[in-house]
């Protein structure tokens, strides 16, 4: 879905090379790859490297957040950070999630959420983690805050990211986050 989402969104943007461009790594991997999931995560990991190369930040943002639009909306009340990391849990894309509580860190900043997760499907490449299909959801969820900032790092149980929201973006993390050593 958000595979899709993000192709039909970069037509409605106007980023005819990008979406041409998509589209033939689409075919390209589609005759490699015999399994609609093989494909579909393969194709998520590709438009990462393909929309971070082409895209500057503001048009990034801008398609993430039509992207967005376009998936179902999201029932209010439950975190929505935990909400979106169910969501993918029970797609596939990850393995298990816990958050990280206040009581890990108190003093911890309240627009900065962490979540250590494991069985992650998209792998890392050059130093870097796709994560855009984690913000597209999070954007969806909080259209209002939207993520600015992307970390993570590689943990013996398999990744922690930490997502802030609101204020200024810092584009090179919103599509693949760098990969960083754990504090």
């Amino acid at each position: 879905r958000v595979a899709a989402a993000t192709f039909e969104s970069l037509s409605d943007c106007g980023h005819r090379e990008v979406e041409r461009a998509t589209m033939e790594r689409y075919t390209e991997l589609a005759e490699a790859l015999p399994t609609p999931d093989g494909l579909c995560l393969c194709l998520l990991e590709s438009m990462a490297v393909t929309l971070s190369e082409r895209l500057d930040g503001a048009e990034q943002a801008a398609v993430l957040a039509r992207a967005a639009d376009r998936l179902n909306p999201h029932e209010g009340g439950r975190d929505p950070v935990a909400a979106a990391f169910a969501d993918l849990r029970e797609c596939g894309v990850i393995g298990d999630f816990s958050p990280a509580g206040s009581t890990e860190n108190p003093g911890r900043d309240p627009s900065v959420s962490e979540i250590h997760f494991s069985g992650y499907a998209l792998s890392p490449r050059d130093g870097r983690l796709p994560v855009f299909p984690i913000v597209v959801d999070l954007f969806g969820r909080l259209p209002d805050r939207p993520p600015r900032r992307v970390r993570v790092a590689r943990v013996a149980e398999g990744w922690r990211i930490e997502v802030a929201f609101g204020g200024r973006r810092d584009p090179s993390s919103l599509l693949d986050a760098p990969i960083h050593s754990p504090a």
